[in-house]
Formats: C-alpha cells, sequence, structure tokens
C-alpha cells in the first residue's frame, strides 16, 4: 500500500466528468492556494486537491470508450442483471448491461441554453474535452485509471478526523498499485448512472427466450434482426428516445423491427411528448402482467387509460429494459448512514450537496430528475467552493430545518427538489462573490 501524499489534501473529488471537472475548477478559482506549488507542475507530492478518474480520460459517461477501464467485477460494474420468475425458483431472463449508457445517435433533449455550460468548461463534443481542460489548467490535478475502491474516516494522533481514500492505480506497465489519500474533504461526483435497474420479477419469466438488455448496453438498431419484434419497458426519456431510433432505423427493402413501448404509469412528460406516435399506431402498451407458456408478453388491461393503449399480448424476440438506475456508491461506508443503497436518493444532504452529519462528505452530480442541465452543476459547484472558503455560513440547525422543510422527513432527504435548491442556492451566491 502507497500513501500517494505525505501531507493532508484539502480535496479528494471522485469522477472527472461534468461535475468532477466542474467542482475541482471552481475550488481552485475560490481557494488559489489549493494550487500545486509551482502552477502547473504535476508533481503528485505537491499537490492539494487531486480528481481521481478510473477510465483514461475526462468526460464520466461521456466519455465512449470510458467502458474498456471499467472493471466487471460483479459488483461494481455487473455487466448483467438477472429478471426472476416469481413462480419458479432458478427459473429467470438474463439481462445485458453496461457502465458507459451511450448509443448511436443520443443527443441531449433539453435546449441548449439548459443544457449548456455558463463557463464553456464543457464542450459539445467528446473531441474538444481534452483542449478544455488544458485551458482551465486541470491536468495537473487529474489522476487517471485509478479506481477508488473504499472512503472511510480516521483520526490521526493529534485527534483531527480525515478521509482516508483507498484506491487501486493502474501503471504505466499495467501493473496495479494500492494507492491511500488522505484528505480534509471528499467530494462524489460519481454514481447515478452507474448500475441498472431492472424488475426483481415477472411472473412467467422462463418461457420467454429472445434477448435482453439494459438500456445502458443498447448501441445502435443493428443489433436486432431484421424484422424483429423488440418490446420496451419503460417509456421515460431513454425509452422513447431508443423507440424512436428503432422505428426509424429501417432501409429500404428491409422488414422495419416491430416495436412496442411497455408504460406502466403514463405521464404527460414525457410520453405525451414522446410516444404520441406511437401511441396513436397502437403501438404503446400499459405495464406487463406476465409470460404465458407460449412466450408473449401480456400486459395489465386494468391500467389502460387511454383508447389508444391497448392491451394485446406480443410475442417478442428483444426485450429492452428502460427502467432506469439505482445510486450506487460501493466504495462509501453502508452502515454508517450515509447512502441509502436500494434507492434513487442519499440521506440527509442539505441543498442536495452537503451531509448533515458531516458536512466533510459532499455531493456534486446531476440526478435523476429527467435531465439536470449542466449550468446548476456549475452552480453547485460555486456554492461548495464559497463553503469551503469559508465565505458561506452553514449551521447544523440550518442543515436540518432545510432537509426538513422538504420533506417533512429529518432522515431522508429528496435529491430530486434538493439539485434545484442548489442550483438557486449557488446561483445566488454567485452575486456576491
Amino acid at each position: 500500500m502507497t500513501v500517494a501524499t505525505p501531507h493532508l489534501l484539502e480535496a479528494v473529488v471522485v469522477g472527472a466528468g461534468p461535475a468532477g471537472l466542474s467542482a475541482a475548477k471552481e475550488l481552485l478559482s475560490a481557494c488559489p492556494e489549493f494550487r500545486n506549488d509551482g502552477r502547473g507542475d504535476g508533481e503528485i507530492s505537491r499537490r492539494k486537491i487531486v480528481v481521481l478518474e478510473e477510465s483514461d480520460a475526462v468526460g464520466g459517461m461521456w466519455h465512449r470508450s470510458g467502458e474498456a477501464h471499467r472493471p466487471d467485477d460483479g459488483e461494481d460494474c455487473p455487466g448483467r442483471l438477472y429478471v426472476s420468475d416469481d413462480g419458479e425458483d432458478g427459473a429467470e431472463i438474463s439481462v445485458a448491461t453496461s457502465c458507459q449508457p451511450l448509443y448511436d445517435g443520443l443527443v441531449a433533449n433539453l435546449p441548449k441554453h439548459l443544457i449548456a455550460s455558463e463557463t464553456r468548461l464543457i464542450p459539445t463534443t467528446s473531441r474538444r474535452w481534452p483542449v478544455l481542460i488544458t485551458l482551465h489548467d486541470l491536468l495537473p490535478y487529474i489522476q487517471f485509471l485509478t479506481r477508488v475502491v473504499r472512503c472511510s474516516k480516521a483520526i490521526d494522533a493529534g485527534g483531527t478526523s480525515f478521509w482516508e481514500v483507498k484506491a487501486i492505480e493502474q501503471c504505466r506497465d499495467g501493473s496495479k498499485d494500492d494507492v491511500t489519500y488522505r484528505s480534509k474533504r471528499l467530494v462524489v461526483c460519481t454514481g447515478h448512472h452507474r448500475k441498472a435497474y431492472v424488475p426483481p420479477f415477472i411472473r412467467g419469466a422462463r418461457h420467454f427466450s429472445g434477448g435482453a438488455m439494459h438500456s445502458s448496453a443498447f448501441r445502435s438498431p443493428d443489433q436486432f434482426r431484421e424484422g424483429s419484434t423488440v418490446l420496451i419497458v419503460g417509456g421515460g426519456i431513454s425509452g422513447a428516445d431508443i423507440a424512436k431510433i428503432l422505428v426509424r432505423s429501417t432501409k429500404k427493402d428491409d422488414r422495419p423491427l416491430k416495436v412496442f413501448v411497455s408504460v406502466r404509469e403514463w405521464k404527460f412528460l414525457p410520453h405525451a411528448l414522446l410516444l404520441r406516435k406511437l401511441k396513436k399506431e397502437g403501438m404503446v402498451r400499459p405495464g406487463i402482467s406476465h409470460v404465458d407458456e407460449a412466450g408473449f408478453v401480456h400486459f395489465d388491461a386494468s391500467a389502460v387509460a387511454s383508447s389508444e393503449v391497448t392491451a394485446a399480448p406480443v410475442r417478442p424476440d428483444a426485450i429492452i429494459f428502460a427502467t432506469g438506475y439505482r445510486c450506487h456508491y460501493p466504495f462509501l461506508p453502508n452502515n454508517g448512514g450515509f447512502i441509502w443503497q436500494e434507492g434513487h436518493g442519499t440521506h440527509r444532504l442539505y441543498l442536495g450537496m452537503l451531509h448533515a452529519d458531516d458536512p466533510s462528505l459532499a455531493f456534486l452530480h446531476s440526478l435523476a430528475f429527467l435531465q439536470v442541465p449542466i449550468i446548476l452543476i456549475e452552480y453547485q459547484s460555486r456554492w461548495y467552493a464559497q463553503y469551503v472558503r469559508g465565505n458561506l455560513e452553514v449551521v447544523r440547525e440550518k442543515m436540518e430545518a432545510g432537509i426538513l422543510s422538504r420533506n417533512g422527513d429529518p432522515t431522508l432527504d429528496d435529491l430530486k427538489t434538493g439539485i434545484f435548491a442548489a442550483g438557486c442556492a449557488g446561483r445566488k451566491a454567485l452575486a456576491n462573490f
């Protein structure tokens, strides 16, 4: 085990995606003393903050080749999930997944004024990432091919608590080294689109003999045979977008793919906007009921809320589960009350950022509320940087009141609300600094 730095770091940032890069930039801007001795010197012994990135380049999930450097270890990036048959032990559907949820034709589905980066840190194309990182002088602070495996609190001989961050670093010769970083603060900027979710049970699942994948493993229509019937489970943004791509994929003289979308609960947004055409063509189904012995998928007829939605059974050749993700932080202690591992959210975060029980732990990231504009991540990062600088006073009573005001439960925090509160707070902070 190697200790990466002889001194205590000011901050360890986990992830070099949009949130991690924004966090590093704002911390260095608000706290110039965090910069390396001798600006631009990349010696690790001189760093006061470090960004740990497990792939070989920046960009997070927008780094299209990043999956090659993400381990398939059965826990952090499983590569395959299973939908069990509720009526028979051992019978299940094998579902392919991926740690890199990008597919051909994927574009942002928000107006450019919302998705764009105010500071121009986040580029519009992946080819611009290295250029912009160099311009913002962030490269010396990023440690590539370094995977965080464990973060825990420790206390030094003087009684000062700090974060002990254990990581596995891939060396230039291909070997791996166990490295430990010690830091005053831990800033988590990853984890939300990492662990795919599929429904754990479908009655009669053993009768389905086709191929199944999560939307994270979808890349292009070429993954399906000509004329195949494809059932997409989940009509959210990803499901609707993939349905559109499949419907439009048919080439001249090819037999078209037959696409159906199962929507458990119809909502105006995004369903009415994105699935309107498929709905009129009778391709939308309600939630799945069961699979019969002939391989036909039956749907919940009681959930049909429109004459344009039918519960007629479908016999698919392939199923795409566009059923979302779960928060996944395997490197954080799950017995200390920090993380709610099984759900969509994280416990007790003031403004969706600072942990109420330990403000040295912060989360800066895009969250699963449709799609969060990058500009809000930048506001989060600026608010956090000003907090670290000491320009914003945050007391325990204020944090508890802020958490309670959003959901009425002091033990939980709704991140879907917190992200917007954090963005507004960050924007307000910018007006003063």
